[in-house]
């Protein structure tokens, strides 16, 4: 969900929503229409546009000289060693911080002007806990989320996961394990079908084979012509599935590219103490420990 500033839970939202069974329309293609229609608004402006001169906390700088933009199709990687920014970059995108030196723009819209109503079609997060919502049971939850839009690409993609079983509808999110509460945040992230969604602490709590599902469908949800930002502690993850990366350290952008021209020998000793380099792997890229 996209929440407003100084919470990390929606707001507007209250119980007598009732138990809303969500019924997902079948899987089907996407329409094309819709897809064209994000293309073509995208020749004239990213989905978003990332401009920081500098964030502040407490006196000192946090995020400084991070600049970047996203068009439709691109599953962007931020990595970096713990305290290194990645958490408040998300935090400056969808406005949850004071941060008068930066700019962000959502298809050529300035987000701090829009009105809160308007910002869940831009921008969805995923990866927080929200505790206000924790008494909802989980076809509450995702009926919430799916009323913030028609049929799209992301309720496709929600549709295709094997996620959502009888049982599991019917509990409450305060009774769930990490991992399945996870599972159904990132549901409603597909649900609420933003143009551009954000995930941060990517696969925390997920055993190997739900990740997989995960970062395929967030895969798919990008095809389709949205666009994400995912926070990952895990390297070999954003060589499997990132379109591109982004390297943070010591609140910097000290490498965007392609994960392969990003994770050089040098900057992964250097960013992240490895002695370590990309190699190889069948069709993809994996990290080869060196002696």
């Amino acid at each position: 969900m996209c929440p407003r500033p100084g919470r990390v839970a929606r707001r507007g939202h209250h119980r007598h929503a009732g138990r809303t069974r969500v019924r997902l329309p079948p899987l089907a293609p996407v329409p094309g229409g819709l897809v064209t229609e994000i293309t073509q608004r995208s020749t004239e402006s990213p989905l978003l546009e990332l401009d920081v001169e500098s964030v502040e906390r407490g006196g000192r700088s946090v995020l400084s000289d991070v600049r970047f933009a996203l068009q439709p199709g691109e599953l962007l990687f931020v990595v970096g060693p713990n305290g290194s920014g990645k958490s408040t970059l998300i935090d400056v995108c969808l406005d949850l911080v004071p941060a008068p030196r930066a700019k962000v723009r959502y298809s050529g819209l300035l987000f701090s002007s829009l009105p809160y109503r308007e910002r869940p079609r831009l921008a969805s997060l995923v990866g927080r806990e929200e505790n206000d919502a924790l008494g909802f049971t989980v076809d509450e939850a995702l009926a919430l989320a799916s009323a913030q839009k028609q049929d799209g690409p992301g309720r496709a993609v929600a549709r295709s996961l094997p996620w959502l079983t009888e049982e599991l509808r019917s509990r409450r999110l305060a009774h769930l394990s990490q991992g399945e509460r996870q599972r159904v945040h990132l549901l409603r992230g597909f649900l609420q079908d933003a143009s551009v969604l954000f995930w941060d602490e990517a696969t925390a709590h997920l055993d190997l084979s739900h990740r997989e599902e995960a970062l395929s469908a967030l895969r798919a949800f990008t095809a389709s012509g949205r666009a994400a930002l995912v926070v990952v502690h895990e390297l070999e993850l954003a060589l499997r599935y990132a379109t591109r990366l982004l390297v943070l350290h010591h609140g910097k952008m000290v490498a965007l590219g392609t994960p392969e021209q990003c994770l050089s020998q040098g900057l992964l000793r250097e960013v992240f103490g490895l002695n370590a380099a990309v190699a190889p792997s069948g069709a993809s890229l994996t990290l080869s420990w060196l002696p």
